[in-house]
């Protein structure tokens, strides 16, 4: 599984999110997951306030429609 793909399945169902706990999620760096973290806002995957985020609407309605 990607890095990415990692971090996306922590915040799939829609709920905010601590960023300690998706450091913990994820099980990788604190610097690979805010880097993601920083990518996925940019391109409106996530919604982040603070230290919380979770996944846009767009994004969740995606996950939910690729799941195997």
């Amino acid at each position: 599984m990607l890095e990415i793909d990692l971090v996306a399945n922590a915040l799939e169902n829609g709920e905010w999110h601590e960023l300690d706990k998706i450091f913990e999620k994820c099980k990788l760096s604190e610097v690979k997951v805010k880097k993601i973290l920083k990518f996925l806002e940019e391109y409106d995957f996530i919604e982040i306030n603070g230290r919380k985020m979770r996944v846009s609407t767009s994004l969740q309605r995606f996950l939910e429609e690729t799941q195997l």
